[in-house]
């Protein structure tokens, strides 16, 4: 705790290849550090949805998430290769839908998002996130799933007034 109350100028916190239980987060939340950060990066990070939107509710200057590859389910673990925690009967797209419905009502004022989430975001899903957010910065990294539609829809969303620029890395654009 002393650590994050030293750090008074930090602004970032990246996660590279890590494991954030929902303790270390709320330790965080909890420090001076919590109201300044501006930035969280998630990637290659073991993670659960309810630790992401506790970040997201907490971190009242965020404005950049970068999201990891993968999400794990409450328990911290893989359901399968490109799973993606969902209730009974629900699909993966519609889990994704209500997670970025979510993270809108957690932080709303995010600027940048990064997408990092292999293989479950299809177009619904960056319809719903371009029609939510006023981003400046959206990145799509390895996502196979987005069509040429991605185009119109971005041209239809509010999120077309604010949109700076639009990062796809190792993405599949039909």
């Amino acid at each position: 705790d002393e650590s994050f109350a030293r750090c008074s100028l930090a602004t970032d916190v990246e996660f590279g290849q890590c494991i954030v239980e929902p303790a270390f987060m709320n330790r965080i939340l909890q420090s001076p550090l919590s109201p300044r950060l501006r930035r969280i990066s998630l990637v290659e990070t073991k993670i659960s949805i309810e630790t992401i939107l506790d970040a997201a509710r907490g971190c009242s200057s965020l404005r950049d998430l970068e999201l990891p590859g993968w999400i794990v389910d409450h328990t911290m673990k893989y359901t399968s290769w490109g799973a993606f925690p969902t209730k009974a009967g629900q699909t993966k797209s519609a889990a994704v839908i209500d997670f970025i419905e979510d993270l809108h009502r957690a932080r709303p004022e995010l600027t940048r998002l990064s997408f990092g989430l292999e293989h479950v975001v299809d177009d619904a899903c960056v319809k719903r996130v371009f029609a939510l957010f006023g981003l400046q910065c959206l990145q799509f990294k390895g996502n196979t799933l987005c069509a040429r539609t991605i185009v119109d829809s971005l041209l239809a969303s509010p999120c077309s007034k604010t949109l700076k620029e639009i990062q796809f890395d190792d993405v599949y654009c039909s």
